[in-house]
């Protein structure tokens, strides 16, 4: 399956601490947290969560300092 990101999507890459890459799109970094914390709930130690913009860089994303992750860790 091939799909175009749209202007309003973002792109993330999550890598675990054995190098396993998830990439993820989006709309906002915090759907990414949420992500990230129910994905944790199964066994996935996540090490670093980045976005891939269109210029190329790949800013470090704060996942963990992130409101909407602290909450979905809590209703674990």
């Amino acid at each position: 399956m091939l799909k175009e990101v749209q202007n309003n999507e973002r792109v993330f890459c999550i890598k675990s601490h054995l190098g396993v890459k998830h990439f993820v799109v989006a709309d906002n970094a915090e759907e990414v947290a949420v992500w990230c914390a129910n994905k944790e709930k199964t066994g996935f130690l996540i090490s670093s969560a980045t976005e891939i913009c269109v210029d190329g860089t790949t800013p470090r994303v704060p996942i963990r300092s992130m409101a909407a992750y602290k909450k979905a860790k809590r209703e674990a």
